[in-house]
């Protein structure tokens, strides 16, 4: 019988994110008969007790989030070299742009046979200016040279990674992001526990911005819209849910729109966002860029008709007057309409909502993510160690 293979994720945070997610559902549903699996994680956050709980060992490493620090970064990946040799890893598996580049560099140094990278994000996004994009692909560029496989959550990153000569086409497999396949959709009892869960008072249907409030986001757009919304008299009680670094900026806004409670909540972060979403009457996602959103496929299986910004990613979940609607970024105008359009034809937010709860169980399972990512490592096992 082979031995099972040691495989190890790499993490720059132990929130409970997107990426986190994607690794805690790797954790679960991989084959544990044949892949021992560990975790490399900052500390201090709620992924290590989740991950505890499965028997998921884990090692704190504490990784620089965003901008450069080459000390901060050198010590990591020093750190990173040490655990890969003391543990002696047959798969580093980094997630995310900074774990990807100090992993990868630490994985080439102490000698690992496989190393696989999930790009959630490219970082040479158009969030990022000129000169930062640039230096981001050099070293994405040099980078993929010593990485086996490169797993990409969405179409759109494939694509911007061959077409900027990042990385081969052999090298890259699209394994687009999942989400558990749910029983069946919200039934009337789960629609009023979430209306109570919610804590809304109204009559009208609720519209609603779930995301953190940072420029990606473009929450202003949404307030810009709620407000010709409102001045039109669109029947829908509009609510924000979220925090960040925008908050102040967004209730200046507010206040200066003329948008007092009565007109638009701020709800503040919700850690019970599943729970909530089936009360939703349509559900806003204005992004500038994207990866492959988890919260849109969240909002298809809470049944909550979308009106999202048509940008890559957005446009691989959303199929424009299918089982939602997609309009220009930055635009309140149009993101105003299309909210109005769906408060206003109820029948046919209805038809979207049950074709995106299809689109959901057919093409965005967890079971065919975890799957095809297994087949992932399973295939470069064969490559390089020469059995099954």
């Amino acid at each position: 019988m082979p031995r099972k293979r040691r495989l190890l994720h790499v993490l720059k945070s132990s929130d409970l994110g997107g990426i986190q997610k994607y690794t805690l559902a790797l954790c679960q549903g991989l084959d544990r008969s044949r892949y021992d699996i560990e975790v490399a994680t900052s500390g201090g956050g709620p992924l290590i007790a989740e991950l505890e709980r499965i028997d998921v060992p884990v090692h704190v490493v504490e990784i620089p989030r965003y901008r450069i620090s080459p000390l901060a970064d050198w010590r990591a990946m020093r750190r990173l070299a040490q655990l890969f040799r003391e543990r002696r890893y047959d798969i580093v598996h980094p997630q995310g742009s900074k774990p990807g580049a100090i992993g990868r560099v630490a994985a080439r140094k102490a000698g690992v046979p496989i190393t696989v990278f999930t790009v959630h994000l490219v970082p040479f996004h158009p969030g990022v200016n000129a000169l930062k994009r640039w230096i981001y692909r050099r070293i994405d560029t040099r980078l993929a040279r010593h990485t086996d496989a490169i797993i990409t959550c969405a179409k759109h990153h494939r694509e911007t990674l061959l077409r900027l000569g990042v990385a081969r086409e052999e090298q890259i497999t699209v394994i687009q992001n999942g989400h558990p396949t749910p029983e069946a959709p919200p039934t009337p009892e789960q629609l009023r526990a979430a209306h109570e869960r919610l804590g809304v008072e109204t009559d009208r249907p609720i519209v609603a911005f779930i995301a953190r409030l940072m420029p990606q986001k473009d929450p202003e757009t949404y307030l810009r819209a709620v407000k010709i919304c409102v001045d039109r008299g669109a029947p829908g009680r509009f609510i924000l849910i979220g925090t960040g670094e925008l908050l102040p900026r967004c209730e200046r806004l507010a206040r200066d729109l003329g948008l007092g409670p009565e007109q638009l909540l701020f709800l503040g972060e919700r850690r019970d966002v599943p729970q909530i979403l089936p009360a939703v009457g349509v559900f806003v996602l204005p992004s500038l860029w994207e990866g492959l959103p988890l919260t849109l496929l969240e909002a298809l299986e809470a049944c909550a008709p979308i009106v999202c910004t048509d940008i890559p990613g957005n446009d691989e979940v959303v199929e424009h007057g299918s089982n939602g609607l997609l309009v220009p970024p930055r635009d309140p105008e149009a993101l105003a309409s299309a909210i109005t359009w769906l408060l206003e034809n109820r029948d046919e937010a209805s038809r979207f909502a049950e074709a995106g709860y299809q689109r959901l169980i057919t093409d965005f399972t967890m079971d065919r993510m975890i799957r095809q990512t297994q087949e992932v490592y399973d295939r470069l096992w064969r490559e390089r160690m020469g059995d099954t």
